[in-house]
């Protein structure tokens, strides 16, 4: 992730976003959370297992389980964790007078990056959000951390809003897009609308 910042803001942004997770106490929290579900599930299995002896039955029970506990439980908690991270490592970045506005230019990259290499960006079956959800998050955060900046008499932005910077380079970009011919190619035929 960190040769995907292209500034010295996304890149305390990000830092923060890991410092966020542990000041938060995100490790341990996840691991007494998931040692709870554990302990419950097992009770569940040993139940079924002593109406129902067998130990293909009891193989095949706990890999359900682990599946079940890791689409149902663990990656949604997961991400659950993410976004607490992101909205407190924003304030973090704030208060030290970073440009939040830079963690939704980062997302949103990070979402095109994504699209450019045809990544399948699946939220449900990740423990992170998506790169747009992220960016979208990110989007209602900044007005209270441009706040936060504010309060801790941080210096002014920058007059360039980097979020409009990226929409500028994103509409130029499509426009050189739909300016250049595309060869299209049948099988047995080429067709380059250039030399029509």
């Amino acid at each position: 992730m960190f040769h995907a910042v292209k500034n010295e803001q996304q890149l305390g942004i990000i830092l923060a976003h890991e410092l966020a997770h542990v000041v938060l106490n995100h490790a341990a929290e996840q691991i007494s959370f998931l040692e709870f579900f554990d302990w419950l599930m097992i009770v569940v299995l040993a139940g079924l297992w002593a109406f129902l002896p067998n130990d293909g039955l009891a193989i095949v029970a706990s890999w359900f389980k682990n599946k079940v506990s890791e689409l149902l439980i663990q990656m949604p908690y997961s991400r659950g964790l993410e976004l607490e991270a992101d909205e407190v490592g924003l304030q973090l970045a704030a208060t030290s007078c970073f440009d939040v506005r830079e963690s939704q230019v980062f997302w949103e990259m990070m979402a095109d990056a994504s699209e450019k290499n045809d990544e399948l960006d699946v939220e449900w079956l990740s423990t992170h959000p998506t790169h747009e959800n992220r960016a979208k998050k990110f989007e209602e955060l900044i007005p209270k951390a441009i706040k936060i900046r504010e309060f801790c008499n941080c210096p002014s932005l920058p007059q360039e809003d980097p979020r409009l910077v990226l929409k500028s380079m994103k509409a130029q970009k499509s426009e050189v897009v739909k300016k250049e011919p595309r060869t299209v190619v049948v099988p047995g035929i080429v067709i380059n609308p250039a030399e029509l």
